[in-house]
């Protein structure tokens, strides 16, 4: 179990956030993302799954330890979140990787100006 790093490209211009977590392993889970103001828009799954689950997690807590399942993903799939009542505003995201059969996946989440 390890906790992962994002990497973010942010465009103020175009109002929009891209943050990805790489090759999440069995029981890794990604560092905590901020993302107060903004909503989900798009949810990116990729990889190998192998009967795993990429949960996406979030939280509301002003230093947050305690975070819920938002979506779930049990094999490569891009979800345009924007367009369903689904969208989530969250205070804070962060993905885990439920496994214990091997398997390594990503998230890529987009989000936009609330």
């Amino acid at each position: 179990m390890a906790t992962i790093n994002y990497t973010a490209e942010h465009n103020v211009a175009a109002g929009y956030v891209k943050v990805e977590w790489s090759n999440l392993s069995e029981g890794d889970d990604g560092q905590p993302f901020e993302c107060g103001g903004l909503r989900i828009g798009s949810i990116q799954a990729r990889g190998t799954f192998n009967s795993g689950a990429l949960i996406i997690e979030g939280s509301n807590e002003v230093a947050p330890s305690n975070f819920t399942g938002v979506v779930s993903f049990t094999g490569p799939e891009v979800r345009n979140l924007e367009a369903h009542d689904e969208a989530e505003h969250v205070g804070a995201v962060r993905p885990l990787f439920t496994n214990d059969e091997g398997g390594s996946v990503s998230a890529a989440i987009l989000f936009v100006k609330a």
